[in-house]
């Protein structure tokens, strides 16, 4: 993802940027405030006690995108993508902010093992930060809509829920939602 994104930018951008991958994989939003990463990161070694929000700060960036939502997946905390966002907004430079829903993979691709129930999660945790984008007026990489409109055929932000008879819950990460006849 920061290899498609830092090549978008690149296209976009003749003069030339520096861009920073500040990515480290299996990590979530409350993980912004730790500083206990692994060592073997060549941008963190000799810097285990600082934050990784700090370490960001350190690079007095213009823009920070954030592209969680793979992990925190239906586990995800309103309050650390609100913490996010207002941190970088106490900053002596504030940068522009992006966040960047998560992607959903293929059902055929060969590592594709939860099955599409597995991804109902990542489906939530892109609601939240595509709501969070717009509460806090910052930008949006809507990575998660785009996928799902090629995988399933369809925008899922031009579906609607209309009253019908009730059959039946179904459970999506820590919620219940009704599947009517309508």
């Amino acid at each position: 993802l920061a290899d498609c994104v830092h090549q978008a930018l690149d296209r976009q951008c003749p003069d030339g940027i520096t861009f920073y991958n500040r990515s480290i994989g299996g990590k979530m939003y409350s993980g912004l405030f730790d500083s206990q990463y692994a060592s073997y990161i060549p941008w963190y070694i000799g810097k285990e006690t600082t934050t990784w929000i700090d370490l960001v700060e350190e690079l007095n960036p213009d823009l920070v995108i954030f592209g969680f939502g793979m992990n925190d997946s239906s586990t995800i905390n309103p309050f650390y993508v609100k913490s996010a966002i207002e941190e970088l907004q106490t900053w002596s430079k504030i940068p522009s902010i992006v966040l960047a829903t998560p992607l959903v993979p293929s059902p055929t691709s060969e590592t594709f093992n939860e099955g599409l129930d597995g991804q109902e999660g990542r489906d939530m945790a892109a609601g939240l930060i595509r709501s969070f984008a717009n509460y806090k007026n910052v930008g949006l990489l809507d990575f998660n809509r785009k996928v799902n409109m090629a995988r399933d055929g369809f925008d899922i932000l031009s579906t609607s829920f209309k009253k019908g008879e009730y059959i039946t819950p179904i459970s999506s990460g820590p919620s219940s939602i009704a599947i009517g006849t309508e």
